[in-house]
């Protein structure tokens, strides 16, 4: 996901999901109440590093976070891990009802940083931490209504006054206070949000497709992401949409192969881009450059348009900077670290992965 801007929050609720969506423009309306009845109590528990073996030498990292504390978050097929800048290597994280187990968390392809210290997790679950990690509770009583909360998350986003947390089934949630109350405010049961972006002016857009991926539709939101408005269908199924600092959007999907497009009109009119050739996500650097992701490699806009960087050659998933200006790069060899965008990678995969 792009990263984007942090957000201002006031006390949080627990809560139980409800949904509307309207035709056209959605509105949110429909907010998550307190059951009336006896509900079950958020799982929490003290996050603490897995006595267990090492993870092993395929370990795939989803995403990367790096956190205003300077402590670096990777999600993977073997859960969560962290790595503090005083640490020799990375530490297994256990959370939520898996660490009162004695088991670690399960994958994670998601993470997204709030304020004041709250992080969000997600694949299978999602999960809350409010005091930067130390302890986490699911939201999987929290975060339901019917089909909705209880399907696979694909997207964790946030902006200035609010988190987003996009379900395959559900469409796309809003929570203006940290993650206490939600609301859906974009799609339906059968109708998932995949790809979130914020524009430089605070436009945001959000693509819905059906449960397998295809039907796709993009939504344009002026008011912080409460009402949306339908934008004419796209070419392909994003799986990945980012704005760049002009005002420029680009899509990544499938159609027939991988494919990348832009719209120079706020997503009124899409054509391709040759250029982005099998980048499959996107994110921004510290400048607000927009960096594509690609299957061997990574790719910037400059002024000048799409250029290739140099660096390793093989699938690059997220990418990071840090608080110290190192970037870090979740790739099919682990995670890599270099000083600079264009120099010498290496990689900081003790802990995290058995090779």
């Amino acid at each position: 996901m792009s990263v984007l801007s942090r957000f201002s929050a006031s006390s949080f609720f627990v809560v139980l999901m409800g949904g509307l969506i309207g035709a056209g423009c959605t509105t949110e309306t429909d907010t998550l109440q307190s059951s009336a009845g006896p509900t079950s109590a958020p799982e929490e528990s003290t996050a603490t590093a897995a006595a267990s073996s090492p993870p092993p030498a395929d370990n795939r990292i989803y995403a990367l976070l790096a956190a205003d504390d300077s402590v670096l978050w990777a999600g993977t097929d073997h859960g969560l891990f962290r790595r503090a800048p005083s640490d020799s290597a990375w530490q297994h994280v256990r959370t939520g009802a898996a660490a009162a187990r004695g088991r670690t968390h399960s994958m994670v392809k998601y993470l997204t940083e709030g304020p004041r210290g709250t992080l969000l997790s997600a694949h299978h679950s999602l999960y809350r931490s409010l005091d930067g990690g130390a302890t986490w509770s699911s939201l999987k009583e929290n975060v339901r209504h019917d089909n909705g909360g209880r399907s696979d998350v694909l997207l964790l986003a946030h902006t200035d006054s609010a988190l987003f947390a996009g379900f395959a089934n559900g469409g796309l949630l809003r929570s203006p206070n940290q993650g206490g109350l939600w609301s859906r405010v974009l799609g339906s049961e059968d109708r998932g949000a995949r790809a979130f972006t914020e524009a430089p002016d605070g436009t945001l857009y959000a693509v819905l497709t059906d449960t397998y991926g295809s039907e796709p539709t993009v939504h344009r939101s002026e008011d912080g992401g409460t009402t949306w408005a339908r934008l004419p269908d796209p070419p392909v199924p994003f799986r990945a949409l980012t704005a760049a600092r002009d005002g420029v959007l680009f899509g990544v999907g499938f159609g027939a192969g991988l494919e990348a497009v832009r719209s120079d009109d706020r997503g009124e009119t899409w054509r391709p881009v040759r250029a982005l050739e099998r980048v499959v996500d996107f994110t921004r650097d510290a400048k607000g450059r927009v960096l594509g992701l690609g299957m061997d490699g990574m790719f910037v806009r400059d002024d000048d348009g799409w250029s290739r960087l140099s660096g390793p050659d093989t699938r690059v998933r997220a990418a990071v900077q840090a608080l110290d200006g190192q970037w870090y790069l979740s790739t099919d060899r682990g995670v890599m670290r270099a000083p600079i965008l264009e120099g010498d990678w290496s990689s900081v995969n003790r802990g995290l992965r058995g090779d």
